[in-house]
């Protein structure tokens, strides 16, 4: 069943629950220490929390844990194409499925896609005429196949149960510090307040005021205020490398270093 609550504003702080929280049992509308790393999970991941002009999401730190603060912490999960990694491209769906199902049976002989690997990740359906993306609400643990379960029943049906397919975790399911088995390849999420320990539940700030280690004084010079990531987490100029992500600009009228910006990755 649908579940359904108020907004609470809690001095400032307001939670915002994805859909079908409930399914997790994690329906969960206190107001989070957004400083305090938990062994334990209090809420799914990507829980959007307001407080005041920041704007923060829940997620679980990798392996490494997430290094020290003052830096940006990564999506690590890796992605490619034979499906031996945390992604999947290139699979397809296995059984075929009907508008309103809400449960795909994807090919997947990968070990290490456990039960709920791919908890509140996405799918990408590649049909004849259309692509559809899909949020995951579930999964069950590989072996030939895992069936997905979605947050929304499938808008386009899939008669021959072969569709060209692929699937990501939550992009802040394994999130870490960029410096520890960085990948220059991999998208920054949020800043981390406080250090994650290895494995541990916690809050990234992903939009609003902020301050983060720069690589590199800037800002003084004449319409310097975008910002990109480094492959360690600081903050550059984009003249310093225009591929690389844009993640803020920086808010003061610079006489001096000092990388205090509006944070723009996820609002």
């Amino acid at each position: 069943m649908p579940q359904t609550h108020s907004v609470i504003n809690h001095d400032g702080v307001v939670v915002y629950l994805p859909k079908q929280s409930q399914a997790e049992g994690l329906v969960n509308l206190e107001v989070p220490d957004f400083y305090v790393p938990t062994s334990a999970q209090e809420y799914p991941y990507g829980t959007r929390a307001l407080y005041g002009e920041r704007v923060y999401r829940y997620g679980k730190a990798s392996s490494d844990g997430t290094g020290p603060n003052s830096r940006l912490v990564q999506n690590g999960n890796i992605y490619n194409d034979d499906g031996l990694q945390d992604c999947w491209e290139g699979g397809s769906t296995a059984v075929a499925t009907a508008v309103g199902d809400t449960t795909i049976i994807f090919a997947d002989t990968n070990s290490s896609h456990v039960a709920n690997w791919f908890r509140r990740g996405w799918i990408i359906m590649f049909y004849s005429g259309d692509t559809m993306t899909h949020q995951i609400l579930s999964n069950t643990a590989a072996g030939t196949t895992t069936t997905l379960t979605l947050v929304d029943p499938v808008v386009v049906a899939d008669g021959n149960g072969a569709i060209f397919s692929t699937i990501h975790p939550s992009i802040y399911s394994k999130m870490r510090m960029r410096a520890a088995g960085f990948s220059t390849q991999a998208a920054s999420v949020g800043y981390a307040p406080k250090e994650f320990t290895a494995s541990y539940y916690g809050w990234v700030q992903t939009w609003g005021p902020c301050y983060v280690v720069a690589t590199v004084t800037f800002g003084n010079a004449s319409y310097e205020r975008m910002c990109t990531v480094a492959y360690d987490g600081s903050v550059r100029p984009t003249s310093f490398a225009t591929a690389e992500q844009r993640v803020g600009h920086l808010l003061p009228q610079h006489e001096d270093d000092d990388s205090f910006l509006m944070l723009t990755i996820s609002p």
